[in-house]
């Protein structure tokens, strides 16, 4: 049976939402302070808590709600805040909060059952979206990383090896593109390394609220070296085209340095040499408008609302590195920036549209 909390100091309605709740079949609690509701979620986290908002002295169902989401044991409680005074403001407040949704006072049983039927079946439905997004990440990662990890190290190991037993029987220029083949595998092995625990940072940095960016220097002087330095990773120095458009403005060109490297190793990687991957920065109202375009496989319409990290389109299809990190970096620093990023139109190919918006203005 589901254990519902009852949280609220009016015994006139405390009682009797116990006996309804009781009649529906549930298991429900009851609490008169939110001190006292708070401390029956930890000791025994319910399925569900219906709070009160307004109480006597200086609780509040608001404070509540940000307790109950602060806590890891109670983060993910569905939470419903009952009120006789549910105007817009008040109902904006609990829902950037954290609750689930509102209930008006008075209500009756239907309606009770109603919000609490609802809110079950859309909990229940978003644990099984979970668990399938869960599933497919395991699958995800036990036929990516290994893949990722093994290549670049057996082409050190293999490289190495030769090295080490023929290497007075080769010549300069065999031992010149072994050493090459070291370096490439271990560059590829320390770009996911490097992007695995960047990611890691931001996915902290989004709970904890906490990430700040440098604000400062050149993006004219910057981004052609980085361009440049992406670029020459894929041996395709000829295929990048930069346009910068660059004037004064409070923007975080550490920011932009991460986005713009994640974007242009993206199109690199998913393009073929000969094809152009252009590149423009510039100014527009109230910030800077970065775009990568290049002519390669291209991210269908329905697929990129689904990008995410270790999540790869089509890999079974076709032979391709990469773990998916690249756009969700590139997207979790423009939001953690407060711009936007979107796809535009690419035929073929894609188009990656970021704006970020001027800092302090």
């Amino acid at each position: 049976m589901k254990k519902i909390l009852i949280i609220d100091d009016d015994p006139g309605v405390l009682q009797p939402l116990g006996m309804a709740l009781r009649a529906l079949g549930y298991v429900a609690n009851e609490a008169v302070s939110v001190r006292e509701g708070l401390l029956q979620a930890f000791r025994d986290p319910p399925n569900l808590i219906l709070c009160d908002v307004n109480f006597r002295g200086d609780e509040s169902g608001y404070s509540a709600v940000e307790t109950l989401r602060a806590n890891p044991a109670t983060s993910e409680i569905p939470i419903i805040l009952m009120s006789g005074d549910a105007q817009f403001a008040g109902m904006r407040q609990g829902m950037d909060l954290g609750a689930d949704d509102y209930l008006p006072k008075p209500f009756s049983v239907a309606q009770l059952r109603r919000i609490v039927e609802g809110r079950f079946e859309r909990h229940a439905l978003l644990q099984r979206k979970a668990r399938v997004e869960m599933d497919e990440l395991r699958v995800s990662l036990s036929s990516m990383l290994p893949h990722e990890l093994l290549t670049p190290l057996a082409g050190i190991k293999g490289a190495a090896s030769l090295i080490l037993e023929d290497g007075n029987l080769l010549g300069q220029a065999d031992l010149m593109r072994l050493n090459r083949v070291i370096l490439d595998s271990a560059d590829r092995l320390h770009s996911l390394i490097r992007r695995f625990l960047l990611f890691t940072e931001l996915e902290l940095a989004t709970v904890e609220r906490g990430f700040r960016f440098r604000v400062g220097g050149d993006l004219n002087a910057v981004i052609p070296l980085l361009a440049a330095d992406v670029a020459g990773r894929f041996h395709r120095p000829s295929d990048l085209q930069v346009r910068l458009e660059c004037g004064p403005g409070s923007v975080s060109v550490e920011a932009v340095e991460i986005i713009v490297r994640e974007l242009l190793d993206n199109a690199f990687k998913f393009s073929t040499a000969g094809t152009p991957v252009q590149l423009t920065v510039g100014n527009d109202a109230g910030g800077l408008q970065i775009r990568v375009a290049d002519q390669g496989v291209g991210i269908r319409p329905e697929e990129q609302s689904q990008v995410g990290a270790f999540r790869q389109f089509n890999r079974r299809l076709r032979e391709q590195q990469g773990t998916g990190l690249g756009l969700s970096i590139a997207k979790k620093v423009t939001e953690l920036s407060g711009g936007q990023l979107t796809f535009g139109a690419g035929n073929p190919g894609t188009v990656v549209e970021v704006h970020l918006p001027t800092q302090g203005g």
